[in-house]
């Protein structure tokens, strides 16, 4: 029995896809995971200074409600304007889903310096 194609697993319906992706993501080790996500200098100095601004002024923070409010208008004008047919919502869960990257949750101040 041969295994399915990626094609054949882009056919799958979105419930189905969003399960294989989650099974795929647990199904890796915490040193596979930190081993794809290896962030470069760059990205991590920009992550302590989008986290230092947040600490200077959690005011300036934006609700996910609105983010994603934002994102889906864009997406559908963007839809409009290329003519494709629009694609089902998303359900909440899959959307507010996190991944836990070491290094982008930070309980204190941002430190330059990395292990």
């Amino acid at each position: 029995m041969s295994s399915p194609s990626l094609s054949q697993l882009f056919k799958l319906p979105a419930n189905e896809r969003a399960e294989l992706a989650m099974a795929l993501w647990e199904s890796l080790t915490d040193d596979e995971r930190e081993a794809v996500l290896v962030l470069s200098a760059d990205e991590l100095a920009e992550l302590d200074r989008r986290w230092a601004e947040h600490l200077a002024d959690p005011s300036s923070a934006v609700p996910w409600d609105d983010v994603r409010r934002k994102l889906l208008a864009r997406k559908a004008v963007e839809r409009f304007v290329s003519g494709r047919r629009p694609r089902r919502r998303l359900s909440k869960s899959v959307l507010g889903m996190t991944v836990g990257v070491k290094g982008l949750a930070r309980s204190s101040a941002p430190t330059s310096t990395r292990s």
